[in-house]
């Protein structure tokens, strides 16, 4: 059966805040907040996402740096560094 209540969102400049009601208590210390059209979803972080991205940070430690014809430019907030051709 699916609960549901209306709670009070805060904005401030750091984000936005809601203050989860008891009955909606989670798991874990830390969640993993993902966004599905309008529904914002928040769910309790578990070990195996742990793993998964320890795994991950590992194999990524272990890969070569891509040579410098593959290597791409930095993005800097006024667009690329050099032109592009397309």
């Amino acid at each position: 059966m699916s609960m549901a209540r209306h709670v009070k969102l805060t904005r401030n400049a750091g984000g936005d805040t809601i203050s989860i009601p008891p009955e909606f208590a989670l798991s874990s210390d830390d969640v993993v907040i993902s966004k599905d059209g309008d529904r914002l979803i928040i769910e309790p972080e578990t070990a195996q996402n742990r793993r998964v991205n320890d795994a991950l940070l590992a194999w990524l430690a272990t890969q070569e740096p891509l040579p410098p014809e593959d290597a791409i430019d930095p993005v800097s907030r006024g667009g690329a560094t050099r032109p592009v051709e397309l």
